[in-house]
């Protein structure tokens, strides 16, 4: 009896130690590869995850690694040459079971010493959950334990009953601090995915861990239950970073998070979705009007001050909610897209608002998709393109240079501009490919206007927010240029006030400050609309100030307008950068503008935006006159 108990306790003891090292191998596993998680979701594997597999494998007890999507179809074998793709189309069911219930599945077997295997291994069949509450695959392991069981056997083989039992105390305690180590281990590992789906600064949930939770929502939710999906925006948080500093601004999202979990409650799904933009979902039985009343109290809890370093920042939020229960005919993921909607809707109304998502918004929905496939279509034949405004000099009103702008030829409703199209070809991720085609038309004429002698005359190039992201930005922009014989003093790059205030990060300094060291000249445009005119000039390698034309607009007539334009000019002045107003329309406008000693000017006044050869023309008219008197370039254009 004692002797089989013994051979029981050491197999036990060897499946304990196997699997302990399976799962010493699984962490090293999920750190080291890269993307593993989409591989599970059905990307074929590379050349690179391999190489980090085999990694993986050297110098540890496991010598083989079959991969299994859910449903146990094989993804990978690395005892096959190649990427380890098998060529069979059979499911393994022991590998979808493991990946169904989430539990370990391990057995020691006795290897074939004469096909290169060890005397014992343990083959082990383990969840794989890719930081996912619930396993989306499995990885079976091939683990040599032949050291082990030798081990244990040469302690059996050498004394009798008291040798045995004194034996099994050596082999009792190692066993039990293998099971609390293993235990300790499986902790750390829980811990390790719960981080990589928490948002550091707030302790809520990231975007990573809203998407899982997200995922999991329609089997949470009972027959009569539904769902609110609020959209969270914080609306005065911007101000507040910038002119307090990022330290602040960090403390006080920290301070807004717990409130907003507090108010949402301990049955919520609270997250941090972007820099000041948060995600509740609320699951209740409560009719509509209880529900609203909760958003609104919600809100108010995010309104009241908070005192931090002696400052009492006050932060308001706008708010867009969507029901949805499991009879809704979309899913979760086009509730969340409809509480956007809502969500626009709400700084569309002056912010600070609750907004509940009704049938008529998806109008607009369906209107902005429609418009990002017509662009779509649009890219594909050539139908966008780079009309070309000049900017004058505000004394002379000669041409200085020009602003590309995008234009659509669109085949039914004539000539576009931005304002018809940028906002839906935004989210659709469409801006990338229609800065390509600006850039490609900037290039051009700027080509043109140095061939035409005319290399004074630089070409403004807007930057989006998406561009200023991307570090090979720079060296597109150069590659380009190199590639056209071109230099980069004759071009600046136009960048909107608000995506500097939607860019906290580093990266933007940086891509800015690379762009200008290389002889960029950088424009800040629609200045004075936004929150941080101070700090983008005394942080930004900043040129040249555009006065936004809502500034302008009316100017004449409002003599508190004009103050506060003066003022905004006068800034531009103090940190030494030039000015420039933009939207001039009438001549009022541009006898006051001039009185302010801004530079250069911008509007219809003068011309509006023209394709390329029409502005050649221009210029080339223009020079040829300059034996007359000098015309100005409204007589031209006239």
């Amino acid at each position: 009896m004692l002797t089989f108990w013994m051979d029981h306790f050491s197999k036990a003891t060897v499946q304990v130690q196997a699997e302990m090292s399976a799962a010493n191998w699984i962490a090293g596993f999920e750190r080291s590869v890269p993307d593993l998680d989409q591989l599970l979701l059905g990307e074929p594997i590379s050349s690179e995850q391999r190489q980090s597999i085999e990694t993986t494998m050297l110098g540890s007890s496991v010598f083989g690694v079959q991969i299994f999507d859910a449903a146990g179809k094989k993804l990978f074998d690395s005892s096959l040459p190649g990427l380890g793709i098998p060529q069979e189309h059979g499911l393994n069911f022991r590998a979808a079971q493991v990946a169904r219930t989430g539990t370990t599945d391990l057995s020691v077997e006795a290897g074939d010493v004469s096909l290169g295997e060890p005397e014992s291994y343990a083959e082990a069949y383990m969840a794989f959950y890719g930081g996912r509450p619930q396993p989306i695959g499995s990885v079976e392991l091939y683990v040599d334990v032949s050291g082990s069981v030798a081990a244990l056997s040469q302690k059996f083989g050498w004394v009798g009953a008291f040798a045995i039992a004194a034996t099994l105390l050596v082999l009792v305690v190692p066993g039990l601090a293998v099971v609390k180590q293993q235990e300790s281990l499986k902790e750390r590992d829980r811990k390790m995915s719960e981080m990589a789906r928490t948002d550091a600064l707030t302790g809520l949930l990231n975007r990573r861990g809203v998407d899982q939770e997200l995922a999991a929502l329609p089997s949470s939710l009972g027959l009569d239950d539904r769902a609110w999906l609020l959209q969270i925006d914080l609306d005065k948080f911007k101000p507040v970073n910038d002119v307090l500093g990022h330290q602040v601004g960090d403390e006080l999202l920290a301070r807004l998070a717990r409130r907003l979990r507090y108010a949402a409650g301990p049955d919520a799904i609270v997250g941090r979705t972007g820099g000041d933009e948060f995600l509740v979902c609320l699951k209740t039985q409560a009719p509509e009007k209880q529900v609203f009343a909760r958003i609104e109290r919600l809100r108010l809890s995010l309104l009241r001050p908070i005192r931090i370093d002696g400052n009492d920042c006050c932060v308001g939020a706008s708010i867009g909610a969507v029901g949805w229960s499991r009879s809704e005919g979309w899913d979760v993921i086009e509730a969340v897209r409809y509480a956007d909607v809502a969500l626009q809707k709400a700084k569309e109304g002056g912010r600070n608002k609750v907004v509940m998502f009704e049938p008529s918004m998806q109008d607009r929905v369906l209107h902005d998709a429609k418009i990002a496939e017509d662009v779509t279509l649009g890219l594909s034949r050539n139908e966008f393109t780079a009309y070309f405004q000049p900017i004058v000099d505000a004394g002379s009103e000669q041409v200085v240079g020009f602003e590309a702008l995008a234009r659509w030829t669109h085949p039914e409703r004539g000539l576009l501009l931005p304002g018809d199209f940028m906002q839906a070809s935004e989210k659709a991720g469409l801006v990338p490919a229609i800065d390509q085609v600006i850039l490609r038309d900037a290039i051009a004429f700027a080509k043109q206007l140095k061939a035409a002698g005319r290399e004074d005359l630089q070409v403004s190039i807007n930057l989006s927010g998406i561009r200023l992201k991307e570090q090979e930005t720079v060296d597109e922009f150069v590659w380009q240029l190199a590639a056209n014989d071109l230099q980069p003093s004759q071009f600046r790059l136009e960048l909107l006030e608000s995506i500097l205030l939607d860019d906290r990060s580093d990266n933007a300094t940086d891509i800015l400050k690379r762009f200008h060291h290389l002889g960029f000249k950088i424009d800040l445009d629609d200045f004075g609309t936004g929150h941080a005119a101070i700090a983008s000039l005394h942080r930004y390698p900043i040129d040249r100030i555009k006065i936004d034309r809502s500034l302008i607009s009316g100017i004449g007539s409002d003599p508190q307008l004009a103050i506060l334009t003066e003022a905004v000019a006068a800034l531009g002045y103090r940190f030494g950068v030039e000015v420039l107003a933009e939207g001039i329309e009438r001549q009022d406008e541009l006898d006051i503008v001039r009185k302010m000693k801004v530079g250069a000017i911008q509007g219809f006044l003068f011309s509006k935006a023209k394709p390329a050869h029409e502005c050649l023309d221009q210029l080339a008219a223009d020079t040829g006159a300059q034996s007359v008197p000098a015309p100005s370039i409204r007589a031209l254009s006239a």
